[in-house]
């Protein structure tokens, strides 16, 4: 068996350091599925916190560290935590900004040497991640100041956890159950980051608590916390929504909290009210703070033309796009205007760079009688909710049921158009665009034929950019009769004296949307 030993690299330090400082920065499991972010601090550290979203994140400021700070961005990946991007913002100011996987609610706790950002991020145990910072850059330590090497073989992890008490200055405190021997081979690691790898290895895990730290099982934090929440006695907040509809935001809120929680809904007052520990309730307070906010409206102004097909290329829509579906037929992008199309079989979809032209274009061709305005509707939608606009007609039709009694059918016919917007950071505006167009042929029989065209689409546009969708064909054939009146119409010989000739025409239905944000 090799013999056991533990090799500083680093003694007691020659001169004590003045100032404030951040020594390292630790994400790790956290009981009842939320993430541990721990700052170790020295000094008389002053910070403010605050969240931002659009990247979703947790903003931590410093005031006057001395020490030095990587300003730079790291990778965390779990947790709930994509990274901790450092920056300088001003010569006063060291900024954390703690980028999550989405809008958390967190609580923060402090005593003299430790920083505690609890987020409820609802992960399950994951690896742990620790960076240690350098002291200040004019103080003359050694770059390898608090790095630990280890060898072991089957060694006491009890003695172990003690060895690195004593190296590190802190209490250790081991539950009854944390037995068994470990070997590892570590070379210049920080010791915070030893500790864990042993214990990971073993099947424990730790928690700071200052200058404490308790080892034991995650089952052992989980009870604990457990027995907490039950023995802290229950309380009730009513919280009185502006923006938010009080059934709607029930769901997510439920997560955060306990067993013994639970939110009522008073759909009258469009409030809720909430019962939990106090630690619960404060938590549900900070995130009705992000999600109880105003929601930005759109107004989408819809113009529905019928034109002449061999008139549309005068427009100078740009029809080149990709990656478009319809459940009616195939899909076109990359196409030029006025190319002929099959009807009811493709669909296409364009952007105007200046509605202003296309509808003066528009309005010329309707004077000719070369197109028609079929409908002209605007309306406001809430940011990510579903706005419907239906121009058309319905009809009814009688029909007998299976045991021949009548029954009255209600039909729907025209054009009808689901718009989503969802706006982003950049102004800009997601739209997923359902269009359908359909026409009737039999109205006044008993089983008449609905003829369909439809088509969805999602499309990116700046605020007050038009999308066009084109590719709805209408055919109509006619017959015209010249000749000698009376005389054409002797049957067998009203030939001689007459002609029949048939006419088809083909009509497009362009439909124009134009988003606005509405500030």
């Amino acid at each position: 068996m090799r013999k056991t030993t533990i090799i500083l690299l680093m003694l007691i330090l020659p001169f004590m350091l003045i100032g404030t400082e951040i020594n390292s920065i630790s994400v790790l499991p956290y009981s009842s599925n939320k993430t541990l972010v721990q700052m170790k601090v020295k000094g008389d550290v002053t910070f403010t916190d605050y969240s931002l979203s659009e990247p979703s994140r947790i903003v931590l400021d410093f005031v006057n560290i001395d020490n030095d700070i990587p300003l730079e961005k790291f990778i965390i990946g779990r947790g709930g935590i994509k990274g901790v991007d450092i920056s300088n913002p001003n010569d006063m100011v060291i900024r954390f900004n703690v980028i999550c996987d989405d809008e958390f609610s967190y609580s923060i706790t402090r005593d003299e040497s430790v920083v505690n950002l609890i987020i409820n991020s609802g992960t399950e145990e994951f690896i742990t991640y620790a960076k240690e910072f350098s002291h200040n850059k004019n103080s003359e330590i050694d770059a390898e100041g608090g790095l630990i090497s280890l060898d072991l073989e089957n060694a006491d992890i009890v003695t172990v956890l003690r060895g690195l008490a004593n190296y590190s200055g802190r209490n250790i405190i081991a539950s009854s159950n944390i037995k068994g021997t470990v070997t590892v081979d570590l070379h210049n690691v920080p010791w915070e980051k030893a500790l864990d790898v042993i214990l990971r290895s073993a099947g424990f895990t730790y928690l700071i608590e200052g200058d404490i730290i308790r080892v034991g099982t995650g089952d052992e934090f989980k009870k604990e916390l457990q027995i907490r929440e039950e023995s802290n006695p229950l309380i009730n907040k009513i919280f009185k929504l502006k923006f938010a509809h009080s059934d709607e935001i029930k769901t997510p809120l439920m997560k955060l909290l306990s067993s013994r929680g639970g939110i009522e809904v008073d759909k009258r007052t469009n409030a809720i009210i909430v019962t939990d520990i106090k630690e619960n309730i404060d938590i549900v307070d900070k995130m009705l703070s992000v999600l109880d906010s105003p929601n930005p409206q759109v107004e989408i102004v819809v113009k529905v033309v019928e034109i002449d097909a061999n008139y549309d290329r005068a427009l100078g829509i740009n029809w080149g796009v990709s990656g478009l579906s319809s459940p009616s037929g195939d899909v076109k992008g990359d196409v030029t205007s006025g190319e002929e199309i099959a009807a009811h079989t493709t669909f296409n979809i364009g952007t105007v760079g200046s509605y202003v032209n296309v509808n003066a274009k528009l309005q010329m061709l309707e004077k000719e009688n070369k197109s028609k305005t079929i409908a002209n509707p605007r309306i406001t939608a809430v940011n990510n909710q579903k706005a419907s606009i239906l121009g058309g007609k319905k009809f009814t039709v009688v029909m007998l049921d299976q045991r021949g009694n009548p029954i009255t059918k209600l039909y729907t016919v025209g054009t009808k158009i689901e718009v989503t917007p969802q706006i982003n950071s950049f102004n800009e505006i997601t739209m997923d665009i359902h269009a359908e167009l359909s026409t009737v042929e039999g109205a006044s029989t008993n089983h008449p034929i609905i003829n369909t065209t439809e088509a969805d689409t999602r499309q990116v546009v700046k605020d007050g950019e038009t999308v066009v969708m084109g590719g709805f064909i209408k055919t109509t054939q006619s017959d015209t009769k010249t000749g000698i009146p009376l005389l054409r119409g002797i049957p067998i010989i009203g030939n001689i004296f007459g002609t029949t000739s048939k006419h088809t025409e083909k009509r497009e239905v362009l439909i124009f949307l134009t988003p606005h944000i509405i500030k």
